[in-house]
């Protein structure tokens, strides 16, 4: 899932780029890390929590899901930065997504147990998506742009500022 922005600035940009690449590749770091942290945070605040207790499931999506749901900033020189915010969590995709209607079969055991209730399988009537990580995205963008717009302007103030 990819975020697509449109961004203004990109010519002044490329030429503050070329005058003080060090002060570019600083305002577009923090513009970064405060765009993933913001979309973390609102992941984590947008991703459901299981109704059942820890007798019949090990772990809650958000403590688990949200817990594995990381961020990251990589680069700031002149290739530009790349944002990333995900989960190394298997099921993080279903419950992103939802699921189809589907059989749950008993693999590393011989039945499934509920309670008292054993069983060899069961049909799951499928999920709906929570689209979390998509919410967020569109919930922010616009303020991920006007982010952006700022962080080029710090960087060609700093840069006027500092002199030829």
């Amino acid at each position: 899932m990819e975020l697509t922005l449109s961004l203004e600035g990109f010519d002044q940009l490329e030429a503050a780029l070329k005058r003080a690449p060090e002060i570019v590749a600083e305002e577009l770091a923090k513009f970064a890390h405060a765009s993933v942290n913001t979309l973390r945070s609102d992941i984590i605040d947008l991703t459901p929590v299981s109704k059942l207790d820890h007798t019949h499931m090990n772990t809650q999506y958000s403590s688990e899901v949200l817990g594995a749901t990381s961020l990251g900033v990589l680069g700031a020189a002149g290739a530009g930065v790349l944002g990333i915010v995900g989960t190394v969590v298997p099921y993080a995709i279903p419950v992103e997504l939802g699921t189809r209607p589907h059989i749950i079969r008993a693999r590393n055991a011989r039945a499934l147990h509920f309670g008292n209730i054993f069983v060899k399988s069961v049909h799951h009537p499928g999920t709906k998506g929570a689209h979390m990580f998509q919410r967020a995205m569109d919930d922010n963008q616009a303020q991920i742009e006007a982010d952006f717009a700022a962080a080029v302007e710090r960087a060609l103030q700093r840069i006027a500022a500092a002199g030829p």
